[in-house]
């Protein structure tokens, strides 16, 4: 899908969803207002990747391999199900593997990385990433999900270790692999894909490789803050 035939055909619904954020995520923009300038820095390359966002990343018989028929994808705007949050991943954690919800990530703001083994720019970008959501504990988190349609498993995992550790903050790795149900809310085919869920569980943003740096994050952040009143 070409860029001009996908402004095309999806603009209808990239304008419908584009005018929902403005109105239940991002507020009134007040003439004069510091944020405005804010805003139109940060939603103009936004656009970019919410248009691609709508194009089909899957065709239904890779979805029906895969045994994701019954998930349906979500777009920017929704709100994520809620058996998002208590439902089991399998997490990659330093060589070993463990069992845990998406529960203790709710109410911040959860950026999801989708990577691969294979990618050279998601190894590249990790650490960098990961430093800089560190330095918002409290109202960010940031995790590596390594999908199914990878065709990376626990073991293509565990043979690069030493790479991905040296690509890593810390030199530890800790991601959620051999995943399908995340693959079937946010389907893609190129890597790394960075989808942003808001601290009420809206999904705020889906975006690409050079959309993730300080100022994109800072200025995520004060707009949600000033949408739900914090200072």
């Amino acid at each position: 899908m070409t860029f001009l035939y996908a402004q095309a055909t999806l603009w209808p619904k990239v304008k419908q969803s584009l005018s929902k954020i403005y109105q239940k995520i991002l507020g009134p923009a007040a003439n004069g207002h510091k944020l405005v300038y804010v805003r139109q820095a940060f939603l103009t390359p936004l656009f970019c990747f919410i248009v691609f966002s709508y194009a089909p990343a899957q065709s239904a018989q890779e979805r029906a391999d895969a045994g994701l028929t019954d998930i349906t994808p979500l777009i920017v705007g929704q709100k994520v199900p809620e058996d998002f949050w208590n439902r089991e991943h399998l997490f990659y954690v330093d060589g070993d593997t463990v069992r845990k919800e998406l529960s203790e990530f709710k109410g911040k703001l959860l950026v999801l990385d989708f990577w691969a083994t294979w990618c050279a720019i998601c190894l590249a970008q990790m650490k960098e990433k990961q430093l800089l959501f560190s330095n918002y504990p409290d109202e960010t988190v940031f995790l590596l999900v390594n999908p199914l349609r990878t065709k990376d498993d626990y073991e293509a995992i565990h043979k690069r270790r030493d790479k991905i550790s040296a690509s890593s903050l810390g030199g530890k790795i800790e991601s959620i692999i051999e995943d399908a149900y995340l693959q079937g809310l946010f389907p893609t085919k190129s890597y790394p894909r960075y989808v942003w869920i808001g601290p009420h569980g809206n999904v705020v943003a889906m975006t690409m490789a050079l959309s993730v740096t300080e100022g994109h994050l800072r200025d995520m952040l004060n707009l949600l803050n000033e949408h739900h009143g914090k200072k």
